[in-house]
C-alpha cells in the first residue's frame, strides 16, 4: 500500500506544479487542496492491517 501511497503524492506534485504554472487563483486553490489531501492520506494509518 506504501507504493500506490508515494506514486498518488508523485501524481500530486505534478498537478500542483500545472496548477501553478497557469498563474490562475483558483488553479493554485485546487492544487494546493489537492496536495493537502494527498498528505493526510499518505500521513493516515491503514485501517486494514
Amino acid at each position: 500500500m506504501n507504493r500506490i501511497k508515494i506514486m498518488l503524492l508523485g501524481i500530486a506534485i505534478i498537478l500542483l506544479g500545472i496548477a501553478i504554472s497557469t498563474m490562475n487563483f483558483f488553479g493554485w486553490c485546487g492544487g494546493v487542496l489537492g496536495i493537502v489531501i494527498v498528505l493526510i492520506g499518505f500521513f493516515m494509518n491503514d485501517r486494514d492491517r
